[in-house]
């Protein structure tokens, strides 16, 4: 007996407990919106300005890497007339494996920059984006 007097009571609460969640709730609508964060890129005049310094930057790396280049070809030039063993050789051999040498790390240095400055470009670039589609969505 008492466990169906329990049992009246919680199914009296149930039933009293649905029909007041039934009543209207003003609920709040939810809004989606979906971007193509790459169209979005192409778009940007801050991604075109980034493009044009980076441009910018490798063309006067290209111009730098001719002109090593040159002076590199002219240090070898310089070796080859010397008489292979003698002292002069040896010296000017010395300066031309340590100026190729230089030139190979200035490549690989130089590379690993233009990499990097363009990997912080996106990163910006993909922030500022971002933020943007944060301010839309906080709207209203």
């Amino acid at each position: 007996m008492n466990l169906r007097n329990h049992m009246t009571t919680a199914l009296g609460a149930l039933t009293l407990a649905l029909f007041v969640g039934a009543a209207p709730v003003a609920r709040a609508e939810a809004k989606i919106a979906i971007i193509n964060p790459n169209k979005c890129l192409e778009e940007m005049s801050e991604k075109k300005d980034a493009q044009q310094r980076l441009d910018q930057t490798i063309t006067q790396i290209k111009d730098l890497d001719s002109k090593k280049k040159a002076d590199l070809q002219k240090a070898k030039d310089a070796r080859d007339q010397l008489k292979a063993g003698t002292p002069q050789f040896d010296q000017a051999n010395q300066d031309y494996l340590k100026q190729a040498i230089e030139y190979d790390a200035w490549i690989k240095i130089t590379q690993a920059n233009i990499i990097q400055e363009q990997k912080v470009m996106l990163i910006n670039l993909y922030r500022k984006i971002q933020q943007a589609v944060d301010t839309v969505a906080r709207k209203d």
